[in-house]
């Protein structure tokens, strides 16, 4: 039965707390360990990079849908709510990492600079927090592309994952208080 993370003692909330921490340290250290393992210069073609950013956003799509079952069924929601929004966030972050990564790889004039793994993340999450430092600029017409494709997914990850992440959450709890 789904508990509001009120109804927990203060020692029962720290333990949980505690928990979902480590669930969500434990996973973006797995994320970004696997993203900087995985070699991106094998792509010679922007339709490659394409078909993998689309696969990548196909199964990050499925990730939601599991993770949404997942909250659902959770004895503590909103927890696990949060815990899902970070999976969604990293596996995101490293997509489009990995993606411009690719590009950078196969279109040296994509970027004013040349990618490295690092380079590839900051640039993402810099785009992602709409700051846009100016240090790396996306140059060809389809790096530029992929970049407002980004800013683009970047509202609705903020406005519809989340708000769907809540309201499962929200849902969970209620059915557990009329049931």
């Amino acid at each position: 039965m789904a508990k509001k993370l009120a109804d927990l003692s203060k020692p029962e909330l720290r333990s949980e707390i505690t928990k979902s921490v480590f669930v969500v340290f434990a996973f973006s250290a797995v994320s970004i360990a696997i993203f900087f393992t995985i070699p991106y210069d094998g792509m010679v073609r922007s339709n490659q990079a394409v078909l993998r950013l689309i696969v990548g956003l196909g199964l990050l799509a499925l990730v939601v849908v599991l993770l949404v079952r997942r909250i659902r069924s959770a004895p503590l929601p909103q927890l696990k709510a949060l815990e899902a929004l970070v999976v969604v966030l990293m596996k995101f972050i490293c997509l489009f990492a990995g993606t411009y990564l690719m590009v950078s790889h196969f279109d040296s004039s994509a970027f004013d600079e040349p990618l490295t793994h690092v380079s590839a993340l900051y640039f993402t999450v810099v785009t992602f927090g709409t700051v846009g430092f100016g240090d790396i600029v996306a140059q060809s017409d389809f790096a530029r592309l992929l970049v407002s494709v980004q800013i683009i997914l970047d509202f609705v990850f903020i406005a519809a994952i989340l708000r769907a992440l809540i309201a499962v959450a929200q849902q969970s709890l209620q059915l557990a208080q009329d049931g």
